[in-house]
């Protein structure tokens, strides 16, 4: 009689389940932690995820709504086409990616989508690559306020742009040229909507997406609590809890008693990467679509990869005056040699440009023209 009930039980119900007492049982066990960790994770959204992202939330929904994407689709084509296999209206997701932070860069690629400024193929192309941190972030919370140096947040963000554009070169052939049907239903406001309605409906939409996001970041604040202890140190425990959340894994990585070069490499990991925070803030935005999100997976996986390989070649080949194991000085602040001149900026920048396009080059050999 019991046969039907342990056949309707499997492994993918049973894991959840297990995973959540598992928490349950930590959250009671240990009710202040977790009230101190829900209570970082409120300053979290108060002083940073708020602030940062909500206006560009805004913006970037009156951009789109006032039709900015489409006027970009002509002009931004020449570079978008060739390098990442998108029509010129992901410039607007790029850009917005590269300067508010995550997870606008994926919110304003849906929305492309769902006014049908893009198709589902280049969609999932810029999901891979366009959802990155911002300068704010990066230069002056990390930068500034971990490192205690602006030079390290300059490296860090540099590194991580780098490693953002490389995937999106990467993702230029994925699914090849097969075609999709264009999305009919569309996110920007009707015909005849006063600017009024149109703001109102804007912030309306920011509003659901800030509270989504702001919930995840208190939720992931409580289980690093529970699954990654503090006392967990160096770049394994500081890489364990970035996996999970981006911000506590970029400040036990700073904090850790370990070289500079390998602080920096973790970190630019860590970034790259995201963090299940992120990832599931992503989930949440794209589950109102029918994207598919192995390619952003994947590709938030290999940024975290490439980001640290750049910031080690950094560290070891381009700044040869300051070891790649020496430890960071008791001040916090980055030596003198890591100071990048533009002559070292320039020459970074030329070898990348050079590699995408020879990449774009061999991958004009035998692609048919897109009709635009």
């Amino acid at each position: 009689m019991f046969r039907p009930v342990f056949k309707a039980v499997r492994i993918k119900t049973i894991f959840p389940v297990a995973v959540i007492l598992f928490l349950v049982f930590g959250l009671v066990s240990n009710p202040a932690d977790s009230i101190a960790a829900a209570k970082a994770g409120l300053r979290l959204c108060a002083d940073i995820l708020i602030p940062s992202l909500f206006p560009f939330f805004v913006f970037s929904g009156l951009l789109i709504s006032l039709g900015f994407a489409e006027a970009l689709k002509r002009p931004m084509s020449h570079i978008m086409r060739p390098l990442f296999g998108v029509s010129g209206s992901g410039a607007l997701a790029l850009a917005l990616g590269m300067i508010s932070g995550y997870p606008l860069g994926a919110a304003c690629v849906c929305d492309l989508y769902e006014g049908g400024s893009i198709n589902r193929r280049e969609a999932e192309r810029l999901l891979a690559f366009c959802n990155n941190s911002g300068p704010l972030f990066i230069m002056g919370s990390v930068g500034a306020a971990m490192y205690g140096s602006r030079e390290a947040g300059i490296l860090l963000y540099t590194t991580h742009i780098l490693a953002a554009v490389t995937v999106g070169v990467i993702f230029r052939c994925y699914k090849g040229n097969r075609q999709f049907i264009q999305k009919s239903v569309s996110a920007a406001p009707l015909p005849g909507l006063s600017f009024g309605e149109m703001l109102g409906n804007v912030i309306r939409k920011a509003v659901n997406n800030m509270l989504l996001i702001c919930g995840f970041a208190i939720a992931f604040s409580v289980v690093i609590g529970a699954v990654v202890p503090s006392a967990a140190g160096g770049a394994a425990g500081g890489i364990a809890a970035g996996i999970l959340e981006i911000t506590t894994g970029l400040f036990r990585t700073a904090s850790s008693a370990i070289p500079l070069a390998h602080k920096l490499t973790a970190s630019a990991f860590i970034i790259g990467f995201a963090g299940f925070s992120v990832h599931f803030q992503v989930i949440g935005l794209v589950a109102k679509t029918d994207l598919c999100l192995r390619p952003y997976i994947l590709g938030k996986a290999l940024q975290g990869l490439i980001g640290a390989l750049y910031m080690w070649a950094v560290m070891s080949f381009l700044v040869p005056a300051m070891p790649a194991w020496a430890p960071l000085p008791q001040t916090g602040a980055m030596p003198e040699a890591l100071v990048f001149s533009h002559g070292v900026n320039t020459l970074v920048l030329l070898i990348f440009a050079a590699s995408c396009a020879a990449v774009c080059v061999s991958g004009r050999k035998g692609t048919p023209q897109h009709r635009r």
